[in-house]
């Protein structure tokens, strides 16, 4: 075969795959016991944590919440008992020196509004997240029998954070330490958070709950 007849034969070519991207994986940690299930030597498990959740000794996270509004905290004594006599009716408990702590984090905090110097705090993208989830509310029927969009349906933080989780396209999302176990939670928030998981899971999302 002549050196142009050669060069006319298409030479092998070896096709190059583009690599995949790595899966989105993330574990949403509260305080209940099972947050000691959370497998935290897989550095592939992004670790979100929130509230004083720091105080059960939670070993790493890649991020923090707290979305309840600074004004309506208020702080215990890390070294006295607390008198349930002494706090404010409807206000969320926090240990002293709990919103130092937010501010010094080196990872990503989000709340309800961004604060001037703290430099790794976020306003949480309330408004993002909605407006993605709009279509997934249940539709309400009116007394005067008319089907209309239904009210968005969230209660916790945990349910915010499984949401933004959601829309970021994490397609692993593990949930330990949230058993939304009192009479409150277990009332108002568990069929909210159940109802998003059921969600994620309609999405093809792999959801890994804690042996019970």
């Amino acid at each position: 075969m002549t050196a142009d007849v050669l060069a006319m034969v298409p030479h092998e070519t070896k096709t190059v795959m583009p690599e995949a991207a790595p899966l989105k994986r993330v574990a949403i940690i509260g305080t209940a016991p099972s947050w000691k299930a959370c497998p935290y030597d897989d550095q592939g498990l992004e670790v979100w944590s929130l509230n004083d959740a720091y105080l059960v000794g939670v070993p790493r996270a890649n991020r923090w919440y707290d979305l309840h509004p600074f004004h309506q905290m208020a702080f215990r004594s890390n070294t006295q008992p607390v008198d349930p006599h002494t706090v404010p009716v409807g206000s969320y408990l926090r240990p002293a020196g709990h919103l130092d702590w937010l501010k010094q984090r080196p990872f990503p905090v989000f709340l309800a509004e961004a604060r001037p110097g703290w430099p790794t705090a976020q306003a949480f993208p309330r408004q993002a997240v909605l407006d993605y989830f709009a279509k997934f509310w249940p539709l309400r029927r009116s007394r005067t029998g008319t089907i209309e969009p239904g009210p968005d349906y969230e209660v916790s933080t945990p349910s915010w954070m499984l949401m933004q989780a959601i829309l970021e396209g994490y397609r692993e999302i593990h949930v330990y330490g949230i058993h939304l176990a009192t009479e409150w939670e277990y009332i108002e928030q568990r069929p909210n958070f159940e109802f998003l998981l059921g969600v994620a899971a309609g999405m093809g999302v792999k959801i890994v709950l804690p042996a019970s």
